[in-house]
């Protein structure tokens, strides 16, 4: 059984492929399911953060790219969208975007941080504990929120120098994030476009604490353009099944909240 719940199309400026494309290679790939989810816009007082984003205005178009692309699917085939973990922006989710896509899940993940000063800093920024502080803030409420069906890359910080040099020091706070799921039957997502390369995940030290915990785990490739939709899946499986993971899977997620 393998399936992508972690896809992205043109809108967000930083992707390739149209919907059409990628079911056909889900449908090749032999995947029972599939999943869009491109990022969400947001609100217009956030500029920041607009160029890694559709805008407003594009979500009906794809919305409808999807919709009108799922008739002529095999599988099944699921509309959704990746929101960032801001909670002062919250309420755009809420009354915006909802309303507009109805989408079948949402997933939530941080890739900028709000500091007190307003500012969204990227997570290469993050050079203190005060700004990694901030960053597990925002990982730990989204971990509670109902909203998403799972946290994206919850292991993304990973790609700054100060975090890296810190990671086994950090460890009781990977444990909160691990234990946090637990207590919210909240999967976590191993990201394999992430581990490419690399040991098999960003941090051990997470994943030591995730696995321990018996988290609920998610696989997806983050693909950016559907040649790379199956990307390290097989490799993502084996490695969790070999550490007896509890892997889970969305599209039974999605039918179990039916």
């Amino acid at each position: 059984m393998m399936e992508n719940f972690h896809t992205h199309l043109p809108y967000c400026k930083h992707a390739s492929g149209s919907a059409e494309d990628y079911i056909r290679e889900a449908e090749r790939l032999g995947f029972n399911a599939l999943g869009f989810s491109d990022h969400s816009p947001a609100p217009a007082y956030m500029p920041d953060v607009q160029n890694y984003k559709m805008s407003e205005a594009q979500m009906p178009l794809y919305r409808d790219e999807v919709r009108e692309a799922t008739r002529q699917s095999n599988i099944p085939i699921y509309l959704g969208m990746e929101v960032d973990i801001i909670q002062e922006e919250f309420s755009y989710l809420h009354e915006v975007i909802m309303p507009t896509m109805q989408p079948d899940f949402l997933i939530g993940s941080v890739h900028f941080i709000r500091l007190h000063d307003g500012r969204h800093a990227g997570l290469h920024e993050i050079e203190s504990s005060h700004f990694f502080d901030r960053y597990i803030e925002q990982l730990l409420w989204g971990i509670e929120q109902t909203d998403f069906l799972f946290i994206g890359h919850p292991d993304r910080v990973m790609i700054t120098e100060y975090v890296q040099k810190h990671d086994d020091e950090l460890r009781s706070v990977w444990r909160t994030v691990a234990q946090s799921a637990k207590k919210y039957s909240k999967p976590l997502e191993y990201n394999t476009s992430l581990n490419a390369g690399m040991a098999p995940c960003l941090s051990p030290v997470l994943w030591e604490e995730i696995l321990k915990e018996g988290v609920p785990i998610v696989v997806t490739s983050d693909a950016h353009a559907p040649e790379r939709l199956g990307f390290g899946l097989k490799e993502g499986y084996q490695w969790l099944h070999d550490r007896q993971a509890d892997i889970v899977y969305c599209s039974q997620l999605l039918l179990n909240k039916e």
